[in-house]
């Protein structure tokens, strides 16, 4: 499978699970405990570039070494 689909596959799961964890988990508990430390309004630029980094690791990192190796463990 070619590298840029797997990226925007990843892309797509990633905001997904991400977007669910931000929106439903996560926010009543730094609210709670962090409130202080937020941001009033969230650095986008900021976030859509670690977003971009972070994923191309996993591909890197994770999901080219489990193919090459044909393995899930791996």
């Amino acid at each position: 499978m070619n590298a840029l689909k797997l990226y925007g596959i990843a892309t797509v799961v990633f905001f997904a699970v991400d977007f669910i964890w931000l929106a439903k988990v996560a926010r009543p508990f730094y609210r709670r405990h962090l409130d202080q430390f937020l941001a009033q309004e969230p650095i986008l630029l900021a976030a859509g570039l670690f977003y971009l980094i972070y994923i191309a690791g996993i591909i890197v990192f994770a999901v080219l070494p489990g193919l090459e190796a044909n393995s899930l463990a791996r």
